[in-house]
């Protein structure tokens, strides 16, 4: 003989619980200081940066200015004197390797290229970042190139211990790891630290993995006033989702029904 459970005799007892189970989350939310919201809804940094080993070293001595832009495959240096615009473009495939493309670099006057990596690199994995136009001066600058050395290559679990001192940043690996790309976000509860920030990071990356080898290939900042916005729009449309829920159950079956699926 089967047995019946009466469950809905000790219904008003699992109502007094389960009241007593939200409230008690609710105080222990605000006691706590509230929700834990993620890096997307606070004031904070969103960095991209990719691990590239500078693959030449660029100066320039001569008169006037001198820039050196990347489009596609195509490297152009840009020269600005006297007597007006110069450019001198280099395409990256027809130059085969990084030793041919310091070659063609140290072809244009004033322009000294020594190459600091394995001279039989491709130039097409030239690596290009926020700093371009990269402005030349007397003082070396640096062209990157994208890793190709397995052995070499930095892990996600490297870029958070390198950057421990910001806190707790969240890193996601972006792409291929062969890209060796990283998506780095950092809180910023001042509101006020943008620059420090974006200094900070590569500072720390470059202090693990080596001088002049962070390229930034993006960075965006969310300041105090659109994450608090953005997290208040959040809640509305979450309650909002939830009234048409529980509307759309009140007409369909019952109030009760609404209420309870809800909770």
């Amino acid at each position: 003989m089967k047995r019946v459970v009466r469950f809905t005799k000790i219904r008003y007892i699992m109502f007094l619980f389960s009241i007593i189970v939200i409230v008690g989350g609710i105080i222990g939310t605000v006691h706590n200081g509230g929700y834990n919201l993620g890096i997307d809804f606070q004031a904070g940094l969103n960095q991209r940066v990719q691990i590239a080993p500078v693959g030449v070293e660029v100066a320039y001595s001569g008169k006037g200015d001198a820039s050196v832009e990347i489009q596609g495959n195509v490297l152009t240096v840009v020269l600005r004197g006297e007597k007006g615009v110069e450019k001198h473009s280099f395409n990256l495939k027809d130059a085969g390797t990084i030793k041919g493309l310091a070659d063609k670099l140290n072809s244009v006057t004033g322009v000294k290229a020594e190459v600091k990596t394995n001279p039989d690199a491709p130039a097409v994995d030239i690596v290009a970042g926020l700093n371009y136009p990269l402005q030349l001066s007397k003082e070396p600058s640096y062209l990157n190139i994208k890793n190709a050395d397995e052995s070499n290559y930095v892990t996600i679990d490297k870029i958070r211990s390198s950057l421990t001192s910001l806190g707790n940043p969240q890193v996601q690996v972006v792409g291929k790891e062969s890209n060796q790309e990283f998506q780095i976000r950092v809180g910023d509860p001042e509101g006020n630290m943008k620059r420090e920030l974006e200094n900070k990071i590569v500072n720390l990356l470059e202090t693990s993995f080596g001088r002049h080898v962070a390229v930034v290939k993006q960075s965006d900042y969310v300041g105090p006033k659109f994450s608090s916005t953005l997290a208040q729009a959040s809640i509305s449309l979450t309650l909002t989702a939830l009234i048409l829920v529980l509307v759309y159950l009140w007409f369909r079956f019952k109030l009760a029904f609404g209420v309870s699926a809800i909770i």
